[in-house]
């Protein structure tokens, strides 16, 4: 399935903490499309060129353009200290998960999906769950919808995939 480019959702941030070539960057994106529908949330990758976040209002496609390592470094806090005071208030993006590619992303095609917010606790295993490339968003969108808790009942230390979970839809 595909996104529908006529019906307007909710765009999840997605940060990069290292360098993630375009190929990745690619792969991902092209990947979250696999299980979409034409009501699945958008992945939007930020960077600090970003500065005019209330304006943006198209989720990222493939082909990107340039390597992105906006974040280069930062911590779960940091990022989520970003996604509180920049994005979460504007209306098109989720208002409390997002994603990160950092560099295990790298080596294992996983990303990171986080609930984040103001009561954000580094030590709450909860506030994390690692999917693959084809998940993440579907995870993070019922968690956003409130269908689960993130990766409610789910086992923290296994890396979800269509492999071994069954695909939101």
């Amino acid at each position: 399935m595909a996104y529908d480019d006529d019906n307007e959702t909710t765009m999840v941030p997605v940060f990069c903490t290292v360098d993630v070539p375009t190929t990745v960057i690619d792969t991902f994106l092209t990947r979250l499309a696999t299980y979409a529908t034409p009501y699945s949330f958008r992945p939007r990758l930020i960077t600090p060129s970003s500065d005019t976040l209330a304006a943006i209002d198209t989720p990222s496609k493939p082909p990107t353009s340039t390597p992105a390592a906006p974040f280069t470094n930062q911590s779960l806090v940091d990022l989520n200290t970003y996604f509180v005071e920049h994005i979460r208030p504007l209306p098109q993006f989720s208002r409390s998960l997002f994603i990160v590619l950092d560099a295990r992303t790298l080596t294992d095609e996983t990303a990171l999906v986080v609930s984040g917010g103001p009561s954000f606790d580094t030590d709450d295993q909860e506030e994390t769950l690692r999917t693959d490339f084809y998940l993440a968003v579907s995870f993070a969108q019922q968690a956003e919808l409130g269908v689960t808790d993130l990766g409610e009942g789910l086992d923290r230390g296994t890396v979800w995939t269509v492999h071994n979970t069954t695909p939101f839809s």
